[in-house]
């Protein structure tokens, strides 16, 4: 492969290069290209949103598939400092599926990047480790779940979850508390990805609270379609308690959960709920109605 002359790195990474073998050099300066300069990091967002300014790609894949089996972890570093800098979507993107090759060589150094005080490093960081898809990196995620900015949250919650992982559990119950709804629903669906017997009992603890009654009715279903997964007698028999409440006070709100378990049993597709369901069909709630015959239907047609 004959000798190619790159450019010089972004800002601050060249000096991180420093020490490491002259060709992985080259491909560090080479794959940093200097046309994406820095920027204001209030402008800046993760891989899935873009913004202004400079929107030259850098180097393409031909590029990229040339360089990257000369870098080593010793190039970790610098390609993070070069993900910080990045102005164009299509930039960080290549930096991105540079540090997911390499990273995984040494998640230690690449989860030192969590520490950065940018947003935006820090969730690409954690998007990253999740497509590495190595469970030794939940060790150094737990913290990022109380990071002050809610994207941050939200692509740490979501990364424990897909990496499945039973040391997770503890912090994403933590989670259900978060102030953002949406994080908080995204925590019930990172303990049913987990599906362990003690996400399931803490899901089964939420949803049997008195503060969980108060909730938005969608994010009370969504919690419900969450515990869904698992289609066991411990559930069954919740969700049937729950059917079987009666309330004088508040009796909307314990509609809206019985509404709410009638669902989850029809996702369930178990026929041992049928009896109870049947007694409901007629309610004179029709929130409660509905979703009470919806599930028998999906729960018949299951077979």
């Amino acid at each position: 492969m004959p000798e190619r002359t790159g450019p010089l790195l972004v800002g601050g990474a060249a000096a991180r290069a420093r020490g490491t073998a002259p060709r992985q050099v080259q491909a560090i300066a080479t794959l940093a290209h200097p046309s994406h300069a820095p920027g204001g990091d209030a402008d800046h967002e993760a891989v899935g949103g873009d913004i202004g300014g400079d929107d030259r790609a850098g180097p393409d894949e031909g590029v990229l598939a040339e360089y990257i089996p000369f870098l080593d972890r010793n190039a970790i570093a610098p390609f993070i400092a070069v993900l910080g800098e990045m102005k164009s979507i299509q930039g960080r993107k290549k930096a991105i599926t540079v540090l997911i090759h390499i990273g995984k060589q040494d998640l230690q150094k690449l989860a030192r990047g969590l520490q950065d005080t940018r947003w935006y490093v820090v969730r690409n960081i954690i998007y990253i480790l999740r497509h590495i898809g190595d469970q030794k990196a939940v060790e150094y995620l737990l913290d990022t779940v109380r990071h002050p900015d809610v994207r941050v949250r939200k692509e740490s919650i979501k990364t424990l979850g897909d990496l499945q992982s039973p040391l997770a559990v503890p912090t994403l119950r933590d989670c259900l508390d978060d102030p953002d709804p949406s994080t908080r629903l995204l925590a019930a669906r990172s303990l049913s990805s987990i599906g362990s017997e003690n996400a399931k009992r803490m899901l089964l603890e939420r949803i049997n609270g008195n503060e969980f009654r108060s909730r938005d009715f969608e994010e009370k279903r969504s919690f419900y379609e969450a515990l869904a997964r698992w289609n066991d007698t411990d559930v069954l028999n919740s969700l049937v308690r729950i059917l079987k409440r009666r309330s004088f006070f508040k009796k909307a709100r314990a509609d809206e959960d019985r509404a709410c378990a009638a669902h989850c049993l029809g996702l369930m597709g178990n026929h041992d709920a049928l009896p109870v369901l049947s007694r409901l069909k007629g309610s004179k709630n029709r929130l409660l109605r509905d979703s009470v015959n919806a599930a028998i239907k999906r729960i018949e047609h299951a077979g």
